[in-house]
């Protein structure tokens, strides 16, 4: 009365040894430090324009594109804010509400 090894062992003795294991996946990056604080809100901000204007070219009913084009040049409007509000901090203005977010550091 024999016991059969399992095939892994007997692929091991017979020198065909175990299938490599499959490489780890990539740790996903970490937010690159060059970001300003609210970088992640901005980039939100932009992914929601993108998200509103995918819809635009897919959409058939006029009503619907004119809705969803005012709510695009709200989004934009506010992204045109923060980006003045980033220029005047460089350029020594002090805007209070650029200052706050600033202060408050990134927003994971």
């Amino acid at each position: 009365m024999g016991m059969g090894l399992p095939p892994e062992l007997m692929a091991a003795i017979a020198g065909g040894g175990a299938p490599a294991p499959a490489p780890a996946p990539a740790a996903p990056a970490g937010p690159d430090p060059s970001d300003t604080p609210g970088s992640d809100n901005l980039q939100s901000l932009r992914d929601a324009i993108d998200a509103a204007q995918a819809y635009v070219d897919g959409e058939d009913d006029d009503v619907h594109k004119q809705t969803a084009l005012t709510c695009i040049a709200k989004l934009q409007s506010i992204l045109a804010d923060e980006q003045k509000g980033a220029d005047d901090l460089l350029q020594g203005k002090a805007n209070p509400r650029a200052l706050r977010r600033a202060a408050s550091g990134p927003s994971y």
